[in-house]
């Protein structure tokens, strides 16, 4: 009786281990969404105007990340987890609407957050100085990087895109001589850029977190995206579904539209809940699918 007693509490030991170990693995392998997000945004003071306001170079934060979910969100609501982060330097000519790349700085990207970089910017005839600067130099970014461009200014030329080191006094005074006059707004390059399609920015969905087709459709219907990713959805593969792809897309969209639409009813009209539906963005998304099935010919 006591060793039936002794081996029924080890059974229940290892079935309580069992358990607990159940419980971890399904709580850690939910960490984050499967849903990855784009974003491409100017930095703080990443933005000037050549002296004939024909040209703008700025410098933007790309990121892809995924949203906290479940224990990843306890205590504080969590922090998405970054699958890719770049800094890039644009120039954008506003005659000809023509997008060039200059450099990037990937080495010092170490969050998505474009609140973290400060970039200073100027124009000095066909160049560009820069220096940059950023919260976390001494805790977050790698001693070499910090040595490569902390307290250092540079000149990359906007035609052979070479890049040399120049002494902080020539930056200095040419920053202070134009830098204020030459300012653009966030308001103002957002509306001059958001036009721009992601192919154009380099930024291939597919390559940075690959995913199945059955993947991209969920996303179009459920719509837990922000317009940029959805853009790319729809610019870079959407030409890869079938027309009964397209078709079960609409539909099942509609459905889920239908049901926002009740949900967005169901709440009153100064509720802050209601206005987080976004219900006109979701109309949007599906618009968009019904112009690309004329677009690639799907016909029923």
């Amino acid at each position: 009786m006591e060793k039936y007693i002794k081996n029924m509490n080890i059974s229940i030991f290892n079935l309580l281990k069992l358990l607990l170990s159940f419980i971890f693995v399904i709580s850690f392998s939910s960490c984050h969404s499967k849903y990855v997000s784009l974003k491409n945004e100017v930095c703080r003071n990443g933005a000037v105007w050549n002296n004939d306001k024909t040209q703008i170079a700025f410098v933007t934060i790309q990121s892809a990340s995924r949203a906290p979910e479940g224990i990843s969100t306890i205590p504080d609501g969590g922090q998405r987890e970054i699958e890719y982060c770049n800094l890039v330097l644009y120039t954008y000519n506003t005659k000809i609407s023509k997008l060039t790349k200059l450099t990037e700085f990937k080495d010092v990207c170490y969050t998505a957050s474009r609140d973290n970089y400060y970039i200073d910017l100027v124009f000095n005839k066909s160049s560009i100085y820069y220096n940059i600067n950023l919260i976390g130099w001494k805790t977050r970014v790698e001693k070499q990087v910090r040595e490569k461009y902390k307290d250092k200014y540079f000149s990359i030329d906007t035609k052979t895109k070479k890049i040399t080191q120049i002494e902080k006094p020539d930056f200095t005074v040419q920053y202070k001589k134009y830098n204020k006059s030459n300012q653009i707004s966030f308001k103002d390059i957002h509306n001059i850029l958001k036009e721009i399609p992601c192919n154009k920015w380099g930024l291939n969905l597919q390559k940075i977190y690959p995913q199945s087709k059955e993947d991209y459709k969920d996303y179009l219907i459920n719509g837990h995206i922000n317009k940029l990713t959805y853009n790319c959805i729809i610019n870079q593969i959407a030409s890869s579904f079938t027309k009964n792809d397209i078709n079960d897309i609409i539909k099942e969209m509609q459905i889920h539209k239908n049901d926002l639409y009740k949900e967005y009813q169901s709440f009153d009209a100064n509720d802050p809940y209601r206005k987080s539906i976004k219900l006109d963005e979701y109309n949007e998304y599906l618009n968009k699918i019904e112009e690309t099935k004329k677009r690639f010919n799907y016909v029923q």
